[in-house]
């Protein structure tokens, strides 16, 4: 069993269902989902998002920015949270996590109440994502010290590195689903601070649309919780563990 932690460094968990271009999409589908859940998500509010897009066509390859209403449905503490938009439906749990089975339970909820509503026949993407913040309280910091994962500096380079960005994809199911491994520092930190800010982020993605039927979605999921776990605990030393032990 994996382990659970006094302070776990999650800030976010989101799972996302994107539904493929052809899928009939209307206005009334957010009121539709929001009288199954408002048992769980009372509070309603609706914003504006924009998306960047790039379209590829006769005159080459061009940025297109596309402005859509999402609507957000929120739990009493707004520590979780539903956000419909066009084609797109997603759950996201944000710090301090409650735990993989309060969220699970919040996703089959709204995964039940989307089958309700929309007729669907396959995906354009399923998404599972954790997104961890970690604060190691020092000036100095040597990323292997509490990473399995680092950049690896040939000896004619510099050694001192103030900031760095590593990305990578692990094939899972024959190619079918793809994990995104990114670990970042997200600002330059100055003498001052005394702290430097890490970003492990964490995602798993089906990446084939017919890859999965509308009755394996929460199998997919529990599965993808468990490889997301794996390489989370992969990704630490236990210099790292013992502090998020407290």
């Amino acid at each position: 069993m994996p382990e659970k932690y006094k302070n776990p460094p999650i800030v976010e968990a989101l799972f996302e269902v994107r539904f493929s271009p052809d899928t009939s999409w209307d206005l009334a589908i957010p009121g539709l989902i929001y009288e199954r859940i408002r048992g769980r998500f009372p509070h309603r509010e609706a914003r504006i998002a924009q998306e960047l897009n790039v379209v590829s066509g006769p005159e080459g390859i061009k940025q297109e920015v596309r402005t859509s209403e999402r609507s957000l449905f929120f739990q009493e503490d707004r520590r979780m949270l539903v956000q419909i938009g066009p084609r797109v439906v997603s759950v996201h749990c944000l710090k301090p996590y409650p735990g993989w089975e309060v969220f699970k339970s919040a996703s089959e909820e709204v995964y039940k109440a989307l089958g309700e509503v929309v007729e669907f026949s396959e995906f354009e993407r399923i998404a599972l994502r954790y997104i961890n913040e970690i604060i190691i309280r020092e000036n100095r910091v040597e990323p292997k010290d509490y990473f399995n994962i680092y950049i690896y500096l040939g000896e004619q380079l510099p050694q001192d590195m103030i900031n760095f960005n590593i990305e990578c994809m692990f094939p899972f199911e024959e190619g079918r689903d793809i994990c995104r491994l990114q670990l970042f520092v997200p600002h330059t930190p100055t003498p001052e601070e005394a702290r430097i800010n890490f970003l492990l982020d964490i995602g798993y993605f089906l990446t084939n649309p017919k890859g999965v039927s509308s009755e394996q979605v929460m199998e997919w999921l529990e599965k993808a919780h468990g490889r997301i776990e794996a390489i989370f605990e992969g990704s630490i030393t236990d210099k790292l563990r013992n502090l998020f032990r407290g």
